[in-house]
């Protein structure tokens, strides 16, 4: 069983970009049809055009991916993805970029958002939708929040989001109580004092969601699993990088000893040397950030690891299944 974290302790200590852990990152999965505005939500979240993001019917975003920022006195990293729900991605694509978003959100997501535009509530919405719920299960309601864009749409007509929400129909009201009423408007033009605001409010609702879920992040058999060879892969850097000093430090040593100092000056050129050596590792990515890296890439090797890991599930298997059966011309 995964070790509790804590993200909103009094004592909480800042994660440097770099990473010394992952206990105190706030880790939030985005959601949503393609061209919602998921990678400009991302980027407004982090305050960084992290995300390419566009009007396109097409999906811009081809491959899941995450950004990080220090916003707030937290430590916050986002995962885009593709538009899962609506790009015909073939089978084995769809099972990569799973595989991908499970990688780089475990040991899980503190919340989904899920980004959906401040215009009419389609079924193609709702059954989207539910077939996330479906496929994570019930507790994915229990760390959902919507997200909906185009709030400058609405400020424009001097409409509020509860004015459009009054107007919703009942499908619409019915997905906000399974989110146990989360919902805020972005907007995701404004990056100013009022668009800080908004990034506040929503960490604060995240912040709920992990109080109304004992402190925990959102996990399943997929996540478990993932997380499980993740750290399998971390000790496995780790130990190639203790090899690879110890070499480095005894090259060193060897190369010292052919000198002709005197032991003084021995002395301060191994300290000098050493510290060299310190530094140099020092500055290495945590090993978690390095799985991460090489996940966002193309053709990772820890990609790899990791769909064969999770294609191994029934409940992969199953996910897929159900997303690639929507995608089929009726």
């Amino acid at each position: 069983m995964m070790s509790e974290e804590t993200v909103w302790g009094q004592n909480m200590q800042l994660v440097p970009l770099q990473g010394q852990g992952i206990h105190n990152e706030v880790r939030i999965v985005l959601l949503g049809k393609t061209g919602v505005g998921k990678s400009a939500t991302g980027n407004t979240i982090l305050n960084a055009e992290c995300f390419e993001s566009k009007k396109s019917p097409a999906s811009v975003t081809s491959k899941c991916s995450e950004g990080y920022t220090q916003r707030f006195g937290r430590t916050i990293q986002v995962v885009d993805t593709p538009g899962l729900l609506d790009t015909k991605l073939s089978e084995k694509a769809l099972k990569e970029e799973l595989s991908r978003c499970i990688g780089l959100s475990s040991p899980g997501p503190h919340c989904f958002l899920l980004v959906m535009e401040s215009t009419r509530f389609t079924s193609e919405d709702e059954n989207c939708i539910n077939q996330f719920a479906d496929m994570f299960g019930n507790n994915f309601f229990h760390y959902a929040i919507i997200v909906f864009t185009g709030k400058d749409d609405l400020d424009r007509v001097k409409k509020t989001i509860r004015n459009y929400l009054e107007e919703a129909g009942e499908n619409l009201q019915n997905l906000i109580e399974k989110c146990n009423d989360r919902y805020i408007a972005f907007n995701n033009i404004d990056r100013n004092s009022s668009g800080e605001k908004q990034v506040e409010d929503l960490l604060e609702m995240i912040k709920d969601v992990v109080s109304q879920n004992n402190g925990r992040f959102y996990t399943n058999k997929l996540y478990e699993q993932a997380e499980k060879h993740i750290q399998k892969m971390e000790k496995e850097i780790i130990e190639v990088r203790n090899t690879e000093k110890k070499d480095e430090t005894e090259k060193m040593e060897k190369e010292l000893s052919k000198k002709n100092l005197s032991p003084e000056e021995k002395k301060r050129e191994r300290k000098e040397k050493l510290k060299q050596i310190e530094d140099k590792y020092a500055k290495l990515p945590d090993p978690r950030h390095e799985v991460r890296n090489d996940l966002s890439g193309d053709g990772g090797f820890f990609l790899g690891v990791l769909i064969g890991v999770l294609g191994t599930l029934t409940m992969m298997g199953f996910l897929v299944l159900k997303l690639a059966s929507m995608f089929k011309p009726s």
